[in-house]
C-alpha cells in the first residue's frame, strides 16, 4: 500500500491512498476550525454549521436532495466537530467517488444557510445541551474541561451555550465559513482508486475553493495554581 501526498491547484493538501480492489472508499475533508477557532461570541459556530452543511447547496438544493444522494449512494456517511477540527466523510463504492465528490463539495462550498435553518438547527443544538446533563461521562468531561482550560476556546462547551444559539443569524453561521478551506484544509482518499483520475475528480470539485482565513490560536497557558510544584 503506497500513500501519494499531493497537492490541488488552491493549495489544500490532498492524501490518496489505494488499497485492494473491492475495498470501499472513503472520501474525507477535514478543516482546521473546530471550536478553538471561536471568538466568544461565536461559541457554537462550528458545531452548527456542521449540522447545516447537510442542508443543502446549489445542485443539491435542500435536505430532501441530499438524504437522497447519500441513500443513492448506499454508504456511510458522518461528520464530527472536535475543539480543533471538523471533519466530513463519505464511505461507498468505488465508482461513486465521483457522484460523492460532487454532493460534498456542493454542501461544503455552496450550502445554503438561511434564517429558517438556523433557527431550526439551533433548536435542535439547544436540545442536544440540554441532555448533556443527563449523561454523566459527557458532562464530567465538559466540566473537567472547562476546570483545565477556563476562558480559554479549549475550555468552552463545543454545542455553545443557550444565549449564542439564541441569537445566531445566518449571517453568523456564513461568517465562519472563512476557516473552510486553503490553508486550513486536507483532503483524503482511500479504497479502491486510481491515482490519476481520483485526482483529477477532486481537482473538479474541491480545487474551486477559494482562499480562506489563516487559523491563529488563541495561545494558552496554564493557570498557576495547576501547574506541578517542584
Amino acid at each position: 500500500m503506497e500513500i501519494h501526498s499531493l497537492q490541488l491547484s488552491n493549495g489544500i493538501p490532498l492524501i490518496v491512498v489505494p488499497t485492494f480492489a473491492g475495498a470501499p472508499t472513503s472520501l474525507q475533508v477535514w478543516f482546521l476550525c473546530g471550536s478553538r477557532a471561536e471568538k466568544e461570541d461565536e461559541a457554537g459556530l462550528a458545531h452548527l454549521d456542521e449540522h447545516l452543511f447537510f442542508k443543502g447547496g446549489d445542485d443539491f438544493p435542500d435536505e430532501r436532495r441530499v438524504e437522497r444522494e447519500l441513500r443513492l449512494l448506499g454508504g456511510k456517511y458522518n461528520a464530527l466537530t472536535s475543539r480543533e477540527n471538523v471533519f466530513y466523510f463519505i464511505t461507498s463504492s468505488p465508482r461513486h467517488l465521483s457522484r460523492a465528490a460532487h454532493l460534498l463539495s456542493d454542501m461544503l462550498i455552496h450550502a445554503r444557510m438561511d434564517e429558517q435553518a438556523v433557527k431550526k438547527e439551533c433548536k435542535v443544538i439547544t436540545q442536544e445541551l440540554n441532555q448533556l446533563r443527563d449523561n454523566p461521562e459527557d458532562f464530567a468531561e465538559s466540566e473537567f474541561t472547562r476546570f483545565i482550560f477556563g476562558d480559554n476556546p479549549l475550555g468552552r462547551e463545543m454545542l455553545g451555550t443557550k444565549k449564542t444559539l439564541r441569537r445566531f443569524t445566518a449571517a453568523d453561521a456564513k461568517s465562519f465559513k472563512r476557516f473552510c478551506g486553503p490553508p486550513n484544509g486536507v483532503i483524503t482518499v482511500v479504497g479502491d482508486i486510481e491515482l490519476e483520475k481520483t485526482t483529477e475528480i477532486l481537482e473538479e470539485r474541491f480545487g474551486r475553493i477559494s482562499q480562506k482565513e489563516p487559523v491563529n490560536w488563541l495561545p494558552f497557558r496554564m493557570a498557576e495554581s495547576l501547574r506541578r510544584q517542584p
